[in-house]
């Protein structure tokens, strides 16, 4: 796993402390409920985790005023055995714990340690569980979406426990054999003759360029053209963006600014220029062989019907097959744009559970919504129905 460095002055102390101790299975465990983000970055050096788990991403949130806890396993000789780092958000109704980034954290994997991590069983999880609910009596929900069913060849531990399929799945790219081979297979020559006539057409409106965000100005520039070319996207399908709050933006911000300085670039971006303007963007997690698409963007402009998103993808993807990455994951979400290019289908799971009496009424219709939606989208005439019954629905409000 990365070694990851961070500033030992920018952690804010515990605001929290709940500790307790439990005897599972004949082993004593130690369950500590904070906000210690210090604990958690040294808990990740020997851990496995997702790249919305990592250290840079939780410190990245918690900078934007996000409240935060995190729930730790530590064994009797106090290794940190796992650690579940949760933002906690109140509804009208309820108080929710859910992974840090919400709608913007997927392929999730809770913070494990590789050693250790077979140990966890579901004893363990309910206890933890129980932790967080007398750490904070406030909070009536606990709900872990879009997580991945193994990582590094172990199992998500939290697979022991009652789980269904997420309602969208994710979809990636093999890179194994190179890009050429992933062309041969997802299009051929068409493909190259595609993005040769882009080019052309492209040079037509000034210089083309590929730009990797390696300064604090770049990274202000790409963010800032991506938030408005996604605020006008979503605006123009009726659907609220999720972008769009200050603090998700601060968050977005402070991660790809403090991912400059790492050790290890585990945060980028990339943006396609053409002709001194920004005219599509995207961001990545890098994990391990693994490339993620965290997000993309494109401008609606007078090059828009010339594709500069599937341009910028073309050369994202060729570079990352040229630098051994194994896999490009365009994450969650089915669009044709991404079935283009993939030839694999990843499924995730959720996991939802009541702490409180309003958190199991609430559990029951969140596990029948997924469903629902799950079902929706196996049925692509009737979700194309209703994601236009949902365009006409937003553009009459």
């Amino acid at each position: 796993m990365a070694d990851i460095a961070f500033r030992e002055d920018a952690l804010s102390a515990p605001r929290i402390s709940r500790h307790h101790h439990q005897k599972l299975a004949g082993s004593r465990w130690e369950f500590r409920v904070d906000n210690d983000l210090a604990a958690y970055e040294r808990a990740s050096m020997h851990a496995i985790f997702a790249p919305a788990q990592s250290p840079e991403w939780i410190e990245a949130w918690a900078k934007s005023g996000t409240d935060i806890i995190i729930a730790r396993v530590h064994a009797a000789q106090g290794q940190c055995v796992l650690a579940l780092a949760l933002e906690v958000v109140r509804t009208s109704s309820m108080c929710i714990a859910r992974y840090v980034g919400h709608r913007h954290a997927n392929g999730n994997f809770p913070l494990s340690s590789y050693e250790s991590i077979d140990r966890i069983e579901p004893g363990l999880l309910d206890a933890l569980l129980e932790s967080i609910s007398t750490a904070r009596p406030d909070i009536d929900l606990v709900s872990l979406e879009r997580m991945s069913h193994s990582r590094a060849g172990k199992a998500n531990p939290f697979l022991a426990l009652n789980h269904q399929q997420s309602a969208n799945i994710a979809l990636a790219a093999d890179l194994t054999d190179g890009f050429d081979a992933l062309v041969a297979r997802t299009g051929g020559s068409s493909k190259w003759k595609k993005h040769r006539r882009q080019v052309r057409k492209f040079s037509e409106s000034g210089e083309v360029r590929m730009i990797y965000a390696s300064t604090a100005v770049e990274v202000d520039r790409l963010l800032t053209s991506f938030f408005e070319m996604k605020a006008e996207r979503f605006a123009a399908l009726g659907i609220d963006d999720p972008f769009a709050p200050m603090s998700v933006r601060a968050a977005f911000r402070n991660l790809f600014s403090e991912a400059l300085s790492g050790q290890v670039r585990l945060f980028t971006l990339e943006g396609l220029e053409i002709g001194g303007k920004l005219r599509a963007v995207s961001g990545h997690s890098h994990d391990g062989a693994r490339l993620v698409c965290e997000f993309c963007a494109f401008a609606n402009d007078e090059l828009s019907n010339y594709s500069p998103g599937s341009y910028l993808f073309f050369e994202v993807i060729k570079k990352a097959a040229e630098n051994d990455y194994r896999l490009y994951d365009f994450s969650v979400g089915d669009e044709p744009y991404k079935r283009q290019w993939c030839d694999a289908e990843i499924k995730q799971f959720d996991v939802v559970v009541p702490l409180t009496l309003r958190g199991r009424i609430a559990a029951a219709g969140l596990r029948a919504g997924s469903s629902a939606k799950r079902w929706l989208k196996s049925q692509p005439h009737i979700w194309q129905q209703a994601k236009r019954l949902r365009q006409i629905v937003k553009g009459n409000a």
